[in-house]
């Protein structure tokens, strides 16, 4: 039996995305994955962050924050994916190119948006807030 590798686990992750952008508990299944493989100060997680987004998560993440109708459990996970993926902006130089991919595929507009969109939506609002912070943080 062949194991995945965390590569394939992201790539299959983006597919969930892309796939499924309805599907609120899967979504929230889906970025518990993503933060549980992510989470962390350690060299691991930082270069798992570095897969997931070569692997297209942030693109996908953008994608379902735009996506109208949503309800909070999707926003919210897509905002805690958003927010783990740029995490460590401000440590190193892998992470600020992540902060700025996120940055130029719409992360800040998409979130902003989905926060205007469902002010009612607590954990949006929870979330959206930490991944604006992680996406601004910085040296500048």
């Amino acid at each position: 039996m062949q194991l995945l590798t965390d590569e394939d686990l992201f790539k299959a992750s983006v597919l969930v995305m892309q796939a499924h952008p309805w599907a609120a508990d899967l979504q929230a299944l889906n970025a518990d994955v993503i933060c549980a493989l992510c989470g962390g100060d350690t060299p691991e997680a930082m270069a798992r962050r570095q897969l997931a987004a070569e692997a297209g998560v942030l693109e996908a993440t953008v994608l379902i924050l735009r996506t109208v109708g949503l309800e909070d459990a999707q926003c919210a996970a897509a905002s805690v994916v958003l927010a783990m993926i740029v995490l460590g902006a401000g440590d190193n130089n892998d992470a600020r190119a992540r902060q700025l991919r996120a940055v130029e595929c719409g992360g800040l507009e998409a979130t902003a948006a989905a926060m205007r969109a469902y002010p009612e939506h607590e954990m949006t609002q929870i979330h959206g807030c930490m991944a604006l912070g992680n996406l601004c943080w910085g040296q500048d």
